[in-house]
């Protein structure tokens, strides 16, 4: 989540917490109070199967993350993230949620180095071999965010949302 000043409230939802309709929020206390809410829209639906720990996911052939649903302007953010801590690399795609897919076309390139094989080599950039997360982010279109009027706090206020799944332990060869 990016902010240019102040505070930042991130949280963690069990699974299937996003569902249509209206969100109430409030905290009070002294010497600040909030009051407010947000509209949630219909989640994306991951399509793509399997997506499960175990999956293998081949790095020489195109690898399409397919999902229905959500508000047509929504922005689905895809990484493929290889390895782990600091070598892990991350190869990502954005879309409109209308599209419905993101595909990762491997890179070809001629090797002669190569022992035993036709020489070419293909990949997504990725290690091959490497632990494999996939991530999609989905920032909904506006108003995604709301203004609030907070008691004890001069400055600007906004609660906004956005969702992301998660889909770890693949391996990318």
């Amino acid at each position: 989540m990016s902010q240019v000043g102040g505070v930042s409230y991130q949280q963690r939802l069990p699974n299937g917490f996003i569902v249509p309709g209206v969100f109430q929020f409030s905290a009070s206390g002294s010497p600040v109070q909030i009051q407010g809410s947000l509209t949630v829209g219909s989640p994306i639906q991951i399509q793509t199967a399997p997506l499960a720990a175990g999956t293998v996911v081949a790095s020489n052939q195109n690898f399409t993350v397919n999902w229905t649903g959500d508000d047509a302007e929504a922005i689905v953010t895809v990484t493929l993230v290889a390895g782990t801590g600091l070598a892990a690399v991350a190869d990502y795609a954005q879309a409109d949620a209308s599209a419905g897919s993101i595909t990762f076309q491997p890179v070809c390139a001629d090797n002669p180095v190569r022992a035993g094989g036709n020489g070419v080599i293909c990949s997504f950039g990725l290690p091959s071999t490497a632990p494999l997360e996939i991530i999609l982010d989905v920032t909904p279109a506006s108003p995604n965010t709301t203004s609030l009027v907070v008691q004890g706090i001069t400055g600007a206020v906004q609660a906004a949302w956005d969702y992301r799944y998660e889909f770890g332990g693949l391996t990318l060869q």
